[in-house]
Parts: C-alpha cells; sequence; structure tokens
C-alpha cells in the first residue's frame, strides 16, 4: 500500500506549476513500478527540469550550499541521465564512493541541505501493510522549486525542516530555520 504521510498543504489556494501537478502522478507511477534490488526497494529519482536545461545555475551561485552539496546535486543529475531504465537514488554509501566524498554521514548533510534548499523533494513514501517504510520517490530540481509546489510534492517538508532546526551540523540548522521562517511569512 502506499500513503503519504506529513502536513496537508496549508497554503491557501495557490496556483502549483503544471509539472508539479504532472510530477506527483509520475512519482506515484514510480513507486508502483519499482524493483527491490538486493532484498531492499529501490528508491525512483525523478527530474523536474526541461530537457534544454543543461547548467544549473540557480544551485551553482547558490551561497548556503557547500561545494560538495552541489557535487552530489551534480552526480545525481549524470546518474538520472545515463541509460535507458528507471532511475533510482543511489544509496549514501554509492553516492560516496562515486563521488569520492569520505563519508555516508557528508552525504546524508549533502542530501539534508539540498532537499532543505528544494532542490531535492521526497515526494512519497511507500509503506510495507505492516507499517515499514519500502521506498520513497525523490525529485531532483535545477532551481528551487517554490514552496507551494513542494509542499505539494513534499507533504513532510516542514516537519523535515522542524527536525532539521536541531540536526548537529550548524549550517544545516542554519538553513533549516531560515527556511521555516519563509513558510510561517
Amino acid at each position: 500500500m502506499i500513503t503519504e504521510r506529513g502536513r496537508p498543504n496549508e497554503l491557501p489556494s495557490v496556483v502549483l506549476k503544471t509539472e508539479t501537478q504532472d510530477l506527483k502522478q509520475l512519482v506515484r507511477l514510480a513507486l508502483r513500478r519499482r524493483k527491490r534490488v538486493a532484498g531492499s526497494a529501490t528508491s525512483p529519482l525523478l527530474f523536474l527540469a526541461p530537457e534544454a536545461s543543461i547548467l544549473p545555475v540557480a544551485l551553482i551561485e547558490d551561497t548556503a550550499l557547500s561545494p560538495v552539496d552541489k557535487v552530489l546535486w551534480m552526480t545525481l543529475r549524470i546518474r538520472h541521465d545515463q541509460g535507458p531504465g528507471e532511475r533510482t537514488l543511489p544509496s549514501n554509501t554509492e553516492l560516496a564512493r562515486s563521488t569520492r566524498i569520505a563519508t555516508r554521514d557528508t552525504i546524508a548533510t549533502a542530501l539534508a541541505m539540498l532537499r532543505c534548499r528544494r532542490y531535492l523533494s521526497v515526494c512519497a513514501t511507500a509503506w510495507h501493510g505492516g507499517g515499514r517504510k519500502v521506498g520513497m520517490a525523490y525529485a531532483l530540481h535545477p532551481t528551487r522549486l517554490p514552496v507551494a509546489d513542494t509542499i505539494f510534492l513534499d507533504p513532510g517538508y516542514a516537519s523535515y525542516l522542524e527536525d532539521l532546526a536541531m540536526h548537529s551540523v550548524r549550517r544545516v540548522r542554519d538553513a533549516a530555520t531560515h527556511e521555516l521562517s519563509t513558510l510561517s511569512v
């Protein structure tokens, strides 16, 4: 059974991008078709951008992101563009190895920053009947997704930011606190 958990869309009558609404349908489809690899469910990785979008200028110029965050985003983009078939988000161990980034913790921090800054969205979570998480669907964005679109795709975004506001890494805490302040305006 596939369910989405998180806060309901709390923004009053906003206009969402058509691409965002289409992506939500694509996410549901991808979760239904996800494959099991080596005993664990894969997590689909979708890219929300026009095909002509080559250089993520907004991402590169985002001063809140570290070079590691940016390299990780580019690695995910390259991974998405390679070959036919369904794209999946690699494990933190695999990402650390392929990017030559020292640790899985550094990868986890970079992923947290990308989601916090709205370059990566967790669009849906698949749950097993017993309440166990078995997979997630992600969307990668070349620019910061607008808040309304983020909350539509990633209903747990606000509570995720609240959790990040207590993160062990200061720049993650600071970014989450800043993003939370923009949600309550």
